[in-house]
């Protein structure tokens, strides 16, 4: 039988173009949570390269799909 008391939640944030400190704010937010059963899905426009560095600055690794 299951456990239903935690579930598994996907966290979706969609980006496009986004300041370094919006992003980097709301990633750290999402750590701090006492609530740890969840992923978190970025969807990025690419329109520069920032999202990227925020990323592995803040989260330190991540699993970019080829």
């Amino acid at each position: 039988m299951k456990d239903y008391s935690t579930p598994y939640v996907s966290i979706v944030i969609i980006t496009y173009d986004p300041t370094a400190g919006h992003l980097q704010k709301t990633l750290k937010t999402l750590q701090r949570q006492s609530y740890h059963n969840f992923e978190i899905i970025i969807v990025d426009s690419g329109v520069n390269k920032s999202s990227s560095e925020v990323l592995y600055a803040t989260l330190g690794t991540t699993a970019i799909p080829p």
